[in-house]
């Protein structure tokens, strides 16, 4: 059986704690941008909701591309799906490969698409067995791990902030989880620090040259 320490150690050794705070800053400050766009929105509040999904799919997927340059050997770029219907964000090194999904709970897993599969087949080497996980053959094994960051909502009547923020790592055919790491729990002292700053803060946050400017006079 495989720990969950070991893809935390794994995950630890090759994204620093850094990214890992950042990617919980812009998924936080997603879901504020787009509660900000949907209270100045100039369209009546029940069929501005029909959109709301998208918009919020916007904001994080802008704020986390502010990250592009900030973490050395991270390629975090747009990527369009095989349909050439849908853009995603793609966050990428040698080691680690990443996506975002919105997902209803921590434990679902989030519509088939074919880049997610895609990726996730480099898990092939994780066995599902008597409802566990085992790597077959150790000694051949790519050393390259795919995570979903999964996000979403717990009450339905506060859309301000997600419920949860998750590093789902899928099996190879991306319908169910070989383990999670709870990032909320991981670092709450910055989940805590988000819910202090403003929305002016966060929309900054989505400017590469903001950014870089703000975590200079910080460090």
């Amino acid at each position: 059986m495989i720990a969950v320490e070991e893809f935390e150690n794994y995950l630890d050794a090759h994204v620093s704690e850094g990214m890992q705070r950042d990617i919980i800053r812009r998924i936080i400050g997603g879901y504020r941008w787009c509660d900000k766009i949907i209270k100045d929105s100039e369209l009546a509040e029940e069929p501005v909701r029909n959109i709301y999904s998208v918009n919020r799919s916007a904001a994080i997927d802008t704020m986390l591309l502010g990250l592009t340059g900030k973490y050395g050997g991270f390629e975090i770029a747009s990527r369009q799906n095989s349909s050439r219907n849908y853009y995603y964000t793609l966050i990428r090194s040698p080691y680690v490969v990443m996506t975002v999904s919105h997902v209803n709970s921590p434990k679902a897993v989030p519509r088939e698409a074919k880049f997610r599969s895609e990726y996730a087949s480099i898990q092939a080497r994780f066995v599902e067995r008597n409802n566990s996980f085992e790597i077959v053959p150790p000694e051949s094994c790519e050393k390259i791990l795919y995570a979903i960051i999964l996000h979403g909502t717990v009450d339905k009547s506060n859309l301000y902030i997600p419920g949860f923020i998750y590093l789902g790592f899928p099996s190879d055919n991306c319908k169910s989880y070989i383990t999670r790491i709870n990032l909320y729990d991981k670092y709450k002292d910055t989940v805590q620090e988000m819910l202090q700053q403003g929305t002016e803060y966060i929309k900054d946050m989505a400017q590469p040259d903001l950014i870089i400017e703000r975590y200079k006079q910080e460090t």
